[in-house]
């Protein structure tokens, strides 16, 4: 015999019993066949991010990654400019090389997980480059402590002529 399961497939059972050429049968047996549950990666919904902003505005994002084991994910920052060292977003936010990182909790419905972020920039750009970049790049890990594949967030922040 032969069975094959589902995703999210942890088991099945079966009682049997045996005839034999007069009819007579034996007594019944069940079997449980047990599957233990590995952790499923999560993904993503949320890809690369590029947008362009003028200096001291705001730019407002959402993040959305779904655990296919129906878990709340927790959105993970990184500072590109600064080592790849890791960002707390959360009361204040983080300061970034150009701008200040700040995000609400994560919210889990109906199997996804979302973030609402503002990214505030604070650098007024005064040389006459015209732009800076800040990169930063997040992912999202379970319970289990399995990660999604890393994206990039790109902000070019425009210089704005000021009248003298």
């Amino acid at each position: 015999m032969m069975c094959k399961g589902r995703v999210g497939w942890e088991g099945l059972w079966f009682t049997f019993g045996v005839k034999d050429k007069f009819d007579l049968f034996s007594e019944t047996c069940t079997v449980n066949i047990t599957v233990n549950p590995t952790p499923d990666v999560p993904e993503l919904l949320t890809g690369d991010i590029s947008t362009t902003i003028d200096e001291q505005t705001t730019f407002e994002f959402t993040l959305e990654g779904i655990d296919p084991d129906d878990e709340l994910l927790t959105f993970v920052f990184t500072d590109q400019n600064n080592s790849n060292n890791e960002i707390n977003t959360t009361t204040d936010g983080h300061n970034l090389q150009h701008g200040n990182l700040q995000c609400q909790e994560e919210v889990y419905d109906l199997g996804k997980t979302t973030k609402t972020c503002t990214y505030t920039s604070i650098d007024e750009i005064t040389t006459a480059v015209g732009s800076r970049l800040e990169s930063i790049q997040y992912y999202a890990v379970d319970p289990t402590e399995s990660i999604t594949e890393t994206k990039t967030i790109t902000i070019t922040i425009n210089n704005v002529n000021k009248q003298p």
